[in-house]
């Protein structure tokens, strides 16, 4: 049949010119979903700038709320001291409260009160001190209640001075008072500010323990000094000295000496010895 006059359409064209539409990206610029999310981030920024601003606003209103008189301590007191000051410690929690300064927050304020460094400023202030809390009575209380504990002789260190150290060898001041040992102990420790040092740490309990068991064995000792980091003497109430080594036991080192006092050669002597010397194992030397 003729085709003239009639439209006719090129399958094989059409299919080729929809190909290279499909594989032909369209331009971005002006569509919808990019004016959409333009929007968006825009609507987002502005909320996170309100957010900000709303933030900033109310720490502001807090800083200033934090200064009003109605809500600040006025008051402080100290319970459980017994040779401390209580002028001394009242006086450095006020002095940490009332420091000068522009602070957004006040230091004064019952709620915002900085008590963790006021503890740990008395207790770096005052060694004496064993432990300290700081509270208020209750929610509305606008007094400050310092609670302290403080540390209880235990035995004497002496060097140009003597000071006293608490039973885990702390030392903590000058002697003013009688100690729960007599032991008086040297060395050990810098002797320039024995102060806020530990005496034997870690040791102290074994060596308290070795001077108790010779006194019940029947050599009171007076004191202990520590010669280096491996050895130590004690003094005994009989005025002779024997000298030990801390990596022997305590038992060892009574034991060893009852030992060495019953060998020939030194049965009923020991009242005439100058010292005895236990550092060496099984070999014992004597002068």
């Amino acid at each position: 049949m003729s085709s003239r006059g009639r439209n006719v359409i090129d399958l094989k064209k059409a299919a080729s010119q929809r190909a290279k539409e499909r594989e032909t990206p369209r331009a971005p610029q002006g569509s919808r979903p990019a004016r959409l999310k333009t929007r968006r981030r825009q609507k987002r920024i502005m909320a996170s700038l309100a957010c900000l601003l709303g933030g900033v606003a109310l720490v502001g209103a807090v800083g200033a709320a934090s200064h009003v008189q109605q809500l600040a301590i006025n008051d402080v007191s100290v319970t459980g001291v017994q040779l401390l000051s209580h002028e001394s410690l009242t006086g450095k929690v006020k002095e940490r409260l009332e420091e000068t300064g522009f602070r957004l927050f006040s230091r004064k304020n019952m709620f915002l009160y900085p008590k963790s460094a006021i503890e740990s400023d008395l207790a770096a202030e005052f060694p004496r001190i064993k432990k300290v809390s700081v509270a208020r009575e209750s929610l509305l209380a606008s007094a400050l209640v310092v609670m302290v504990e403080e540390r209880k002789p235990y035995a004497t260190w002496c060097n140009a001075s003597c000071y006293v150290f608490d039973s885990r060898g702390f030392v903590f001041a000058e002697k003013t008072e009688t100690p729960e040992k007599a032991y008086v102990f040297y060395g050990g420790l810098l002797p320039s500010d024995p102060v806020g040092q530990t005496f034997l740490e870690g040791r102290l309990p074994e060596m308290i323990s070795l001077l108790d068991t010779l006194g019940a064995a029947g050599f009171p000792a007076e004191s202990l000094t520590v010669g280096s980091e491996k050895d130590f003497t004690i003094a005994l109430s009989s005025g002779q000295k024997i000298h030990a080594s801390f990596d022997m036991p305590a038992g060892d080192i009574v034991r060893n000496l009852t030992t060495a006092l019953e060998a020939e050669g030194l049965e009923g002597k020991f009242k005439s010895l100058e010292y005895i010397d236990l550092r060496f194992g099984n070999r014992v030397y004597y002068k």
